[in-house]
């Protein structure tokens, strides 16, 4: 029962990413955003605590990118996609085609779904991604675009300067779709970049990974629902500054 508990931190990843996607349908994109944050602690946890209890199996990979491919890949897509409708009612080309009542402009932003489905794919049939990633995760994928939603819906919080751009940003339809196409592209470059999968508890093998969550910590306080997106440039800094010494 024991080395069950990451296959039920998986499933739960899951539930959250399909709730997400309810809630998404109804407008509520605050639940919908902390449905997104959830899904990604269950995500971390799995893994965690399947190293740790020693419990990997087979059947936990296939489960946990099935869950993945829901919580990070159509889950995101589906509430970008939504809000992406709501955003294009002020913008005068971006309201202007229709396909049976479904915005034109939004349909590319289902390629990220197809990314995030070779993404997955190859991170199974690789036997090298152990110590460090082939492309962005699709965790991280799905951050930076749930960032929009976030940032519409909750604004950034404990910051004390006021940043009257937030909302034109986070409504821009033209920074959506080209957000879109960047983080495919990251998913699919097989650059390689820094793992979350601490080796140990050593500072000197792990210190990218300390100084990721040092870092994280200021970036959240003072940017709030924004470091969902800052987090992500400051994770591929870190890979690039990682692998810049390492080579």
């Amino acid at each position: 029962m024991i080395k069950f508990i990451p296959n039920a931190l998986t499933l739960a990843n899951l539930a959250a990413g399909s709730m997400g996607m309810a809630f998404a349908h109804v407008g509520s994109y605050r639940l919908a955003v902390f449905m997104l944050l959830a899904a990604l602690v269950f995500d971390f946890l799995d893994g965690f605590l399947a190293r740790l209890l020693h419990a990997k199996s087979p059947l936990g990979a296939q489960l946990d990118s099935l869950a993945d491919m829901v919580s990070f890949g159509l889950f995101p897509a589906f509430l970008l996609h939504d809000f992406f409708a709501l955003a294009a009612h002020d913008h005068e080309y971006a309201g202007l085609f229709t396909i049976g009542g479904v915005n034109a402009w939004s349909i590319p932003i289902f390629v990220y779904v197809l990314a995030v489905a070779l993404r997955l794919a190859n991170f199974n049939v690789s036997h090298d991604q152990g110590h460090s990633f082939k492309g962005l995760p699709s965790p991280a994928a799905a951050m930076f675009l749930v960032g929009f939603p976030a940032l519409y819906s909750l604004g950034i919080h404990f910051n004390p300067f006021e940043h009257p751009w937030v909302d034109s940003y986070a409504t821009s339809v033209e920074a959506m779709l080209a957000a879109v196409v960047l983080v495919s592209a990251l998913m699919l470059v097989p650059i390689p970049l820094l793992s979350l999968k601490f080796q140990g508890m050593s500072f000197s093998v792990n210190r990218f990974r300390y100084f990721l969550i040092i870092l994280s910590l200021p970036v959240i306080f003072f940017l709030g629902f924004l470091a969902l997106q800052a987090l992500v440039v400051l994770y591929l800094l870190l890979s690039i500054i990682h692998l810049s010494i390492k080579s």
